[in-house]
């Protein structure tokens, strides 16, 4: 949660940045254009990108490319590794262990305490507006009827405060008593004029909006600063309408400051009076009888191109994204796998292809979509006890390399083009379903014991690398301890982030007892429970054997949750 309102706030922030140069651009022309603008930054805090981008992930791309030139797939997949959610860093897990670690008590509980911390700051602003209400509801309570104007409802009240429209779907006019005998009938027309300017824009029910967001985002300064972008150019665009009318501009002007030097200003921004934002600056337009002029075609077309820019940028993410989850196999056969076979194996194909050998649902699922096993939840049991074999053809290129003839770079194009449609071959093999969710869990950073490392760094030549074995017995040869992290992370069944500094390839060897309800170790990274007679666990292996520790910690990853998920016929 916290990552997916990270990414809707800065994303939020840059809309607004993006609103405010197109306001600045267009500070010539009328009020009314540059208050839409604002209207639309403040409603794009209540709107994620991710959407618009989910509407236009759901888009049938090839579709769409029967009529149109489609895009390179390698843009499709730049764009896929740009726009995936922040998740965890681990990959493949072939194995299925798991670690119950309940929440350590000194642990900081962050999340609640940032929920905490909203929950206050909203509560005081929503109680502060919620005075200023009562407020004006007294003053609507003590005053009397005078009729209507021009179908509005008047009404008279005792209080020294301005004239203002009160109301959001039933909206009335309230004057103060004796405001006639104050202003000259001129002036009293133009202040009223521009109360059912307001009334006709509905600036009490967008005032109400943006009041909305401010509460929700009350932390974010710059919702303030837009707040008041609006209020000013609602007053600016109020007073167009009101010159536009045929009102006499001295009177006007005048009958504002009067307005301004005998009430007192309405404190709710969704009670809209007549003499809110740069009093000085609206009396001075006023005066010079400043009326903007209308849009230029130009500016029309920057207007224009502007929206479409807001609307379909992140669509067309979504619809990229959406071109990289549908590339599939040429060919695909899904059969179940022989019950006497034993291991399971994942190999990439020349071309972009796979061969799943003895695997079950969930391990497919966990290399589709690079998560761990421990990312994974729902569905029925057969997920990760069934076992299939899996082969997916490439159409063929003449142009596919070796796989022993790609770089780093290519091996890793070509592992997400294999992803991509591995998702694609669960969702029309195994009708999957998925939704992703934002959780935090218990995991580890993986460190260096006090007694320092028991290991060196590898004789081998640099193209080589080996990690595995059998369960309780790891054997590393020319392993980074990145690598060592993501295998520590399959064994635990929880995430492990590398912190040690090591920056070099290694060799060493662990044999421990590969149980599933091993205690977790103490925040100093040492078991806290008997020694096993059958051997250490994980986590004294790493301490005693390679000089290594794993140390209780809080993380946030990306969780999926599985929705639907059928069995396939064999093929």
């Amino acid at each position: 949660m916290i990552t997916a309102l990270a990414n809707h706030l800065w994303q939020s922030t840059f809309f607004a940045a993006a609103a405010a140069l197109l306001a600045l651009v267009l500070r010539g022309s009328r009020a009314e254009v540059r208050c839409w603008i604002w209207r639309a930054a403040s409603l794009k805090f209540l709107i994620p990108f991710s959407a618009l981008s989910a509407l236009g992930h759901r888009i049938d791309w090839r579709t769409i490319a029967a009529a149109t030139t489609a895009a390179p797939a390698s843009i499709a997949q730049t764009v896929e590794r740009a726009t995936r959610p922040i998740a965890s860093p681990f990959d493949l897990s072939l194995a299925s262990y798991s670690l119950d670690l309940p929440r350590h008590p000194g642990s900081t509980q962050w999340p609640e305490i940032f929920a905490l911390i909203w929950v206050c700051g909203a509560f005081v602003v929503l109680f502060r507006w919620w005075k200023q209400w009562r407020a004006l509801r007294q003053f609507l309570r003590t005053a009397t009827r005078l009729g209507h104007e021009s179908g509005l409802p008047v009404l008279s009240s005792p209080a020294l405060v301005e004239p203002g429209v009160f109301g959001i779907f039933r909206p009335v006019l309230l004057l103060p008593e004796g405001i006639g005998d104050r202003l000259t009938p001129p002036q009293l027309k133009a202040v009223i004029a521009h109360e059912r300017s307001h009334v006709r824009r509905r600036d009490n029910l967008w005032a109400a909006v943006h009041m909305t967001v401010e509460a929700i985002f009350w932390f974010h300064p710059l919702l303030w600063w837009i707040g008041h972008r609006l209020i000013e150019e609602r007053e600016l665009a109020c007073d167009e309408e009101v010159l536009l009318s045929g009102a006499e501009p001295r009177a006007y002007a005048t009958g504002i400051v009067e307005v301004c030097k005998s009430y007192l200003e309405s404190p709710l921004p969704c009670a809209a009076g007549v003499t809110g934002a740069d009093l000085k600056k609206r009396v001075v337009g006023i005066l010079n009888h400043r009326l903007a002029q209308p849009l230029s075609p130009a500016r029309k077309s920057l207007l224009a191109a502007a929206c479409a820019l807001a609307i379909a940028s992140p669509i067309a993410i979504g619809l990229l994204r959406g071109q990289a989850a549908t590339e599939t196999f040429e060919v695909a056969s899904v059969k179940p796998a022989d019950p006497a076979a034993t291991g399971a194996a994942l190999n990439m194909l020349p071309g972009g292809g796979l061969r799943a050998s003895n695997v079950t649902l969930q391990m497919l699922i966990t290399f589709a979509y690079r998560i761990q096993a421990y990312q994974l939840s729902g569905g029925p049991s057969w997920v990760g006890s069934e076992r299939f074999e899996i082969l997916g053809k490439p159409a063929a290129s003449p142009n596919a390399k070796p796989l022993n003839a790609l770089s780093d770079s290519e091996r890793e194009q070509v592992l997400d083009l294999i992803r991509a449609r591995t998702r694609a071959l669960l969702s029309e093999r195994f009708q999957f379903v998925v939704r992703h969710e934002s959780r935090e869990v218990s995991g580890f950073v993986l460190v260096i014991d006090k007694a320092g490392i028991k290991f060196k760094e590898t004789t081998f030549p640099p193209d080589y690398q080996r990690i595995g074995g059998p369960p309780g017995d790891l054997n590393v040869e020319g392993v980074g301890m990145k690598t060592v992290a993501t295998v520590m992370s399959q064994i635990t069944g929880r995430p492990v982030e590398d912190k040690t500094g090591l920056t070099a390839k290694y060799d060493f060897h662990l044999k421990f007892v590969p149980a599933t309800n091993a205690t977790p170790p103490s925040p100093d990274g040492t078991d806290s429970a008997a020694p096993d007679p059958e051997g250490p666990s994980i986590f004294t292996a790493l301490r005693e054997q390679a000089g290594l520790k794993l140390e209780v910690t809080k993380t946030t990853i990306d969780h999926l949750v599985i929705e639907r998920v059928e069995k396939p016929a064999a093929n």
